[in-house]
C-alpha cells in the first residue's frame, strides 16, 4: 500500500495528504509537512504561512532566491516557523 494510504488509514481525520487549504482552515492544526515534487514547495509553503502554520518544507524550500526571500520575509513579519 502506498504510503499516502497507508497515511490515511492511520489518521482518517487528517485525510491523505492532499487537502492543505481545508488543513489551512483548521485551527486544530499548527503545521503541515511540504514534503512534494521540488516546483510545488514554493506556492504549498507560501499558502501555509499565510495561513498562520508552521511549516517545515523539505528541501529546497523554493527554487528561486527570490521565492526564497519572500518566504523568509513572510516568516520573520509573522514569527512563524518554516
Amino acid at each position: 500500500m502506498p504510503l499516502r494510504e497507508r497515511f490515511a488509514v492511520s489518521l482518517p481525520e487528517r485525510g491523505d495528504g492532499r487537502g492543505l487549504r481545508r488543513a489551512a482552515r483548521e485551527t486544530d492544526i499548527d503545521a503541515v509537512v511540504v514534503a512534494t515534487p521540488v516546483p510545488t514547495h514554493f506556492a504549498l509553503a507560501k499558502q501555509a504561512l499565510e495561513a498562520g502554520k508552521h511549516v517545515f518544507v523539505e528541501k529546497p524550500p523554493a527554487m528561486r532566491a527570490s521565492e526564497m526571500e519572500e518566504l523568509s520575509s513572510h516568516w520573520r513579519r509573522n514569527a512563524i516557523s518554516c
